[in-house]
């Protein structure tokens, strides 16, 4: 129960784009959620620190505090990056970010660790996707898709061999400025954005008799108890909060 609560607070967290508060003194700062690009600018940062992802997750804070240790100018930086409010101009504001790094270097060790803890520790896009069943349905979707292109033979699909075409064009196409992509918007959000939009594929009974009975093949024998019997489970796991695909053509 208290693992729901925590993902339900996690996905509510990324939907609302709620910053982390922390003061250093009487001044107070932020640690904004992840966009795009300072997903792209932390990482050669974060593969600097070299972090023990294994002791990571059984102790964060012990590896944290090493990092720091060990590592604190870069730990200061990738600080600065996160406590910078999402818009082009701030990111690429040096003396802003010059004066955040300030700050964060000037922090005891322990209270720079639990701040790194916290961003290292985020949203576990993971268990959010699975805990609203959006993985499971990304799967079956695939599965369908699969028997789809089977189908069009004379269909060719070029592209989609980089970032841009697999997550910037699709947001552009539902309407996303490259300020909102890029700088702007969540990096979680969108991600969640595409995965869970609502899709509706159309299949021939031809083809829905090749899709697999796992991702909502076969077509409702009204004759065959047993087909009925999984109508009614499927009907049940959908008053119970659970996600099963069905075609929605």
């Amino acid at each position: 129960m208290e693992e729901t609560k925590n993902i339900e607070k996690e996905f509510a967290d990324i939907i609302i784009q709620r910053p982390h508060e922390f003061k250093v003194g009487r001044k107070s700062l932020y640690l904004y959620p992840l966009t795009l690009a300072k997903t792209l600018v932390l990482k050669s940062y974060m593969e600097a620190l070299e972090i023990d992802m294994r002791m990571m997750q059984l102790e964060p804070h012990v590896e944290c505090l090493r990092l720091v240790e060990t590592k604190k100018d870069i730990c200061a930086q990738i600080l600065a990056i996160h406590a910078t409010p999402n818009t082009r101009k701030d990111l690429y504001n040096g003396s802003g970010m010059k004066t955040r790094r300030r700050i964060m270097g000037s922090l005891k060790t322990e209270h720079l660790a639990a701040l790194l803890m916290i961003v290292m520790t985020r949203e576990n896009m993971d268990m959010i996707m699975k805990h609203y069943g959006i993985d499971e349905e990304r799967e079956h979707m695939a599965e369908v898709i699969k028997v789809k292109k089977k189908s069009e033979r004379n269909t060719l699909t070029f592209g989609g061999k980089t970032l841009i075409g697999t997550f910037i064009c699709q947001l552009k196409e539902m309407g996303y400025r490259d300020e909102e992509i890029v700088f702007e918007q969540s990096y979680d959000y969108l991600q969640l954005v595409l995965a869970d939009r609502l899709s509706t594929i159309y299949l021939s009974n031809e083809e829905m008799e090749s899709v697999p009975e796992s991702a909502g093949g076969k077509l409702l024998d009204g004759d065959d108890p047993e087909a009925m019997r999984k109508l009614e489970e499927m009907i049940k796991g959908k008053k119970d909060g659970r996600s099963d695909y069905t075609d929605k053509a």
